[in-house]
């Protein structure tokens, strides 16, 4: 089975388009973390990596507790709440 932090952090590199510097995204490949906001991410791209989330594990994700959500270490937590309770 996949590994909630890689696949959100490959949607998120995904969405980015290249906007994300790759030293970045290995960094949060490795375990690093870093806000959410500052990725300023559009609803767009917020969109396509909730469904690579949802498509990968098949789980509902709503986009509110994608923006509740402060980093990207909590929107694993998240991802991984949501599959142990699927």
């Amino acid at each position: 089975m996949a590994n909630a932090r890689s696949v959100v952090v490959d949607a998120l590199a995904a969405a980015s388009d290249g906007a994300i510097a790759e030293d970045v995204l290995d960094g949060l490949r490795a375990g690093g973390d870093i806000a959410l906001d500052t990725l300023n991410l559009t609803s767009l791209k917020r969109f396509e990596i909730i469904m690579r989330i949802e498509e990968v594990f098949a789980i509902e994700v709503d986009d509110d507790e994608v923006m509740e959500q402060e980093s990207i270490a909590s929107l694993i937590a998240m991802v991984e709440a949501k599959r142990q309770s699927a």
